[in-house]
């Protein structure tokens, strides 16, 4: 028997864990599930960081996938609104004649037709007709469907903005939005008013 054997055989179970009485007697069973317990809630904590930063990094990517959509739309209504504002005058020329003359008639460029215009007949509504309306539109985003739904509108005290909502959901559930953007255009004609 060694000597401490004496002394170990009489110390209650909780020291008997808790300390350890021979100098190479090694790890207590309750150390050993501590370090466990310890190890497990690292590694989950790890694991939740690695998926929630490629959870973060595919969200991010759809909506930057999103806003390109919308820059690609708007980007076209952009390049409508800076058109000059009268009709193009269509020339054909005539039986033996070497001269051009119009075809058509062409509309005048007028800049305010009244001195308080109204939105129906101020630039934003003629660009809004310009504007083709098939809204809404779907496009498969990184594996999702999503809608772009694209309001357009004006109002009477600024007869010559035109302004767009632009909003991209999913197509199952409106409800989710994946961006929103509201601008305002106003088309070149209108600066040319005096």
């Amino acid at each position: 028997m060694f000597p401490d054997e004496k002394k170990a055989q009489f110390l209650p179970f909780k020291e008997l864990l808790l300390t350890s009485t021979f100098p190479n007697q090694g790890f207590t069973m309750l150390e050993v599930l501590a370090a466990l317990m310890i190890s497990f809630a690292f590694l989950m904590g790890a694991l939740n960081g690695i998926t929630m930063a490629v959870w973060m990094q595919v969200k991010a990517e759809r909506q930057a996938q999103a806003n390109y959509w919308i820059q690609q739309d708007l980007e076209n209504i952009r390049s409508q609104a800076v058109l000059p504002e009268t009709d193009a005058i269509y020339t054909s020329p005539s039986g033996g004649v070497t001269a051009c003359t119009p075809s058509t008639s062409s509309t005048p460029n007028t800049c305010c037709p009244q001195t308080t215009p109204t939105y129906n007949a101020g630039f934003a509504r003629r660009l809004e007709a310009k504007v083709d309306a098939t809204t809404p539109v779907n496009r498969t985003i990184m594996g999702k469907s999503y809608t772009m739904t694209r309001n357009t509108s004006g109002t009477d005290p600024n007869p010559q903005i035109l302004t767009i909502n632009y909003t991209i959901g999913e197509t199952s559930d409106n409800t989710r939005t994946l961006a929103n953007l509201y601008t305002e255009i106003i088309p070149s004609a209108a600066m040319a008013c005096p």
